[in-house]
């Protein structure tokens, strides 16, 4: 065994016209231009895999041998049935006994025989190897030669040198899936853990390998005609550039003498100093050989459909004739074993497809068969099998991809994806499920598209839920890969996800988070932003909630709406262009905000995130990260003018453009809502936009009625924020203008919480430093607290159960009661009394009052005296809102 250091050291070069670029497996090692370096195990390997290779067996031979086996056949039947009488519990052989017989029988008479013995003996012994526990038996050593094999295996695919390179990857994975099966169901440390991760590394490489084929193929097919006539020559087609480069390039160009399209000199490997007389381009080639083929193993029919049998027949005879040319060019065992153990494995794929009894195309597989036979021997001069007929380097290269697209482990993919996902469901082994949702991530980093089918999709929302955090982790990181580029997958995870950012694993919601952050940068319109921000909020807002995930928000809601630039909006040509890029990006993150807001049902979440990052959080400051949060803090800031302006002309739109529709009151209150966020965090903003929101107190907003107490008191409670920032002009204008009667109508009109709202803003007025004694809010506050008062004196002995009595009344009651308390509440009269009086029966009721006044406490002393009188009512409703 080679050292560490050496393990690649057997040069594999590339010929000039080589058949294909060879592809080295991601990550792997030991490319270098035009050559790679191999193992030499790797190389003896192949070499003596296809030394072993016999001549496969004629027709005849062949026939010969079925009848014989025919013969024990029926022996055998007849003794079956002789013996179904006595045993009729016999055991029926099982549909994948039946396809190893037909793959062993058909290996066989390709004289692969020996072939599968030794690819069977070396992987078994390879594998038994590297399974040892410690350091037993090397496993060590054996393990790192293992990696590197399906490396190198997977580069020489794709080179004619090493046909059993198939056949070897065939039956790894076949029996590495079978130990990881096994191991799936053996008791717990009786499997060695290291090898079950070289296994399943081994096993991911080889299926991500084949997933990346098949994408190329399914992308870049190569297309054979599915229907041709073997008496019609088709007419020249339209003389146009079909380069198979894509290029529109000025340069020496040759043109097919069969269809006439062009293609670039350099491209087909031709010279200006070397243009033959008559040149052909692939497809033309390609096609000229399928009509000779056709015209030789079929029926003699004039037209022919055909199928993907016949066309891979038609691409192996290229081949075999490319090994053929080379075979007489540069003779050597080498090539000759290759040559040979191409044909039988041409062969043994025919008799295969026989035995499949499905249809096979139009041509005669027994035709073909006795054709690819005759060429077993090495060409010599004399002798011709269609060597003239040769495809340009790019031609070589889709032949050979096409034919490995198509090849036994290409077909087996299912299989090998099957296993996978019947991996990540396993139930006993957590390290299994996380190795193989590891493995299964980078087969759909190769093919992004099996994260569309429904077995995967059923199988990798289940690893959302597994027991171990660090599978749901893996699953949840396996899913943020690609919902990024995919929305119908980020639609069908949505859910999902976010119920992860509640998962009790933290690394879990952090992972999420992450996901969710990129989603929204990338695109912003998704369209479940809104519910995802709204989690994420109330993941910051959790007392409990780790440091590291409420940071997280924090720093991706900066990024998201106050940095500016989280995402690409409009152009950027000149400073007009910049200005109106900023302003269209303020008007975006504004929406966004609003739809969180209406999904919340309510503006705290977000306020308390706004305040945070303007103020700073009172939670989870590590010193490390001070210097960032004030950066965080002056974005924010200088933000937030932008986002207020904003909100401001999207409710101008709003009214502009409303229908009046049941839901206008919805939307409505989701704006101001937002805005009154930017009231609590930073009310100088809310100053210049007070005559905006001023019309909305009439209370006929047209939102419906149970919109409308929610719009009066928003409305409301903005202006409170803003008021003290009120100049003295403002505070006069306002004052004396129709506010104050707004207000006072609200009080006397709308449910408690409106009337709260809309006392608050009466009282804010009248206790401004500028005001005025005996301003006009100030008069209108203690004319309602006198009416609302008088009221309630007049109801206190009426009854003892408001529940009782007319629906006029209680309502009545209950306004009175949250307005008085409310403008005890709210308004600060300079003359009051700060002596708490202790003894709750020093309170009197005033009889009178029109008499009632704020100076000397008379009033909140004379109303705390009439709200006990209400707290000895029976109906709770009336006594929980006199104790408010």
């Amino acid at each position: 065994l080679p050292s560490k250091k050496m393990l690649r050291n057997y040069l594999v070069k590339r010929n000039a016209d080589a058949s294909v670029d060879m592809k080295p497996p991601p990550g792997s090692q030991g490319m270098a231009g035009d050559h790679a370096y191999i193992q030499p195990i790797t190389a003896l390997t192949l070499l003596l895999i296809q030394s072993c290779v016999v001549m496969p067996q004629s027709e005849e031979e062949q026939g010969e041998k079925m009848d014989v086996d025919g013969e024990g056949d029926e022996a055998s039947k007849k003794g079956k049935m002789d013996s179904e009488d006595d045993n009729d519990d016999e055991i029926e052989e099982t549909e994948e006994e039946k396809r190893l017989e037909a793959r062993q029988k058909a290996n066989t008479m390709a004289g692969l025989d020996g072939c599968v013995l030794i690819c069977n003996q070396f992987t078994s012994q390879m594998l038994q190897r590297c399974a040892r526990k410690g350091e037993e038996g090397g496993a060590s050593e054996f393990r790192p030669i293992l990696s590197n094999l399906i490396d190198d295996l997977l580069l020489v695919r794709y080179l004619v040198d090493f046909p059993a390179a198939e056949m070897l990857l065939m039956t790894l994975s076949h029996r590495l899936g079978a130990d990881l099966l096994r191991a799936s169901s053996a008791p717990k440390n009786t499997v060695e853990a290291t090898y079950l991760a070289t296994a399943m590394d081994a096993f991911g490489k080889i299926t991500s390998a084949v997933a990346s084929t098949l994408l190329e193929q399914r992308e870049n097919p190569f297309e054979l005609p599915n229907q041709m006539s073997l008496t019609e020559t088709p007419e020249p087609k339209e003389e146009v550039n079909r380069c198979f480069c894509g290029r529109d390039l000025d340069t020496f160009m040759l043109d097919c003498d069969r269809c006439h399209s062009w293609f670039h000199g350099s491209c087909v490997g031709i010279t200006k100093d070397a243009v033959p007389e008559t040149w052909v381009c692939d497809d033309c080639t390609l096609q000229g050989s399928m009509l000779d083929q056709a015209k030789a193993f079929t029926q003699g029919k004039d037209s022919l459909i055909l199928t993907k049998y016949d066309h891979n027949n038609v691409l192996r005879q290229f081949l075999l004739s490319y090994l053929s040319r080379n075979a007489l060019t540069s003779p050597s065992p080498q090539a000759d074993r290759a040559r040979e153990f191409f044909i039988a494995t041409w062969v043994k794929d025919i008799n295969l497809e026989q035995n499949e009894g499905k249809d096979t195309g139009a041509f005669d597989l027994n035709l073909i068969r006795a054709h690819a036979i005759a060429q077993w021997q090495p060409p010599t001069v004399q002798q011709q099998y269609n060597l003239n007929a040769q495809l340009t380097e790019h031609g070589n290269k889709r032949t050979l991809a096409s034919l490995v697209a198509s090849s036994e482990l290409s077909t087996s993919f299912p299989r090998l994806l099957g296993v996978l996902l019947r991996l990540m469901g396993d139930s006993s082994t957590t390290s299994l499920r996380k190795l193989s949702l590891k493995s299964f991530l980078r087969v759909v980093n190769n093919d992004p598209s099996l994260m569309t089918h429904s077995s995967v999709k059923k199988e990798v929302a289940r690893c959302f839920h597994d027991d171990a955090i660090s599978v749901r982790e893996a699953a949840v990181g396996l899913v943020g890969d690609y919902v990024l580029h995919s929305p119908n997958l980020a639609k069908v995870f949505h859910a999902p996800l976010l119920e992860r950012m509640k998962d009790k694993g933290i690394s879990v919601r952090k992972r999420a988070v992450k996901i969710f952050r990129d989603m929204l940068l990338s695109n912003p319109s998704y369209s479940g932003r809104a519910q995802a921000c709204h989690v994420m909020l109330l993941r910051a807002a959790d007392r409990k909630e780790d440091d590291g995930v409420r940071d997280l928000v924090h720093e991706t809601f900066h990024t998201l709406w106050f940095s500016g630039k989280a995402f690409e909006v409009g152009s950027s040509n000149g400073a007009a262009d910049k200005t109106t890029k900023a302003q269209l990006y303020a008007r975006e993150v504004a929406t966004q905000m609003t739809e969180v807001v209406k999904v919340s049902g309510s503006p705290e979440v977000l306020t308390s995130l706004v305040t945070g990052l303007l103020f700073g959080f009172s939670e989870g400051d590590k010193d490390k990260k001070v210097a960032e949060r004030k950066k965080r803090q002056v974005d924010s800031k200088n933000q937030c003018h932008s986002l207020v302006l904003a909100l401001v002309e999207l409710l101008l739109s709003f009214e502009e453009s409303r229908q009046h529709k049941e839901d206008d009151g919805k939307e409505l209150v989701a704006l101001l809502s937002t805005l009154s966020v930017f009231a609590e965090a930073y009310p100088e903003l809310l100053v210049g936009h007070v005559d905006t929101l001023i019309p909305y107190l009439k209370g006929d907003n047209g939102g419906g009625k149970k919109y409308e107490a929610s719009i009066v008191s928003t409305c409301s409670a903005i202006i409170t924020l803003a008021v003290p920032h009120f100049s003295a002009v403002e505070l006069h204008r306002l004052s004396n203008g129709g506010l104050p009667a707004d207000l006072v109508n609200i009080a006397y009109k709308f449910p408690p919480t409106a009337v709260s709202s809309a006392v608050e803003t009466l009282a804010t007025l009248a206790n401004h430093p500028g005001s005025k004694e005996g301003n006009v809010p100030e008069k209108k506050l203690i004319t309602m607290a006198r009416q609302f008062y008088s009221y309630l004196l007049k109801q206190m002995d009426s009854t003892c159960d408001f529940s009782g009595s007319k629906k006029s009344i209680r309502d009545n009651v209950k306004r009175a009661l949250s307005a008085l308390g409310s403008i005890c509440r709210f308004y600060e009269c300079d003359s009051a009394i700060d002596a708490h009086n202790h003894d709750p029966n020093g309170f009197q009721i005033v009889a009178e009052p029109k008499s009632l006044k704020f100076e000397g406490n008379m009033l909140s002393d004379a109303s705390f005296a009439l709200f006990r009188s209400y707290l000895v009512k029976k109906d709770e409703s009336t006594k929980v809102l006199a104790l408010r």
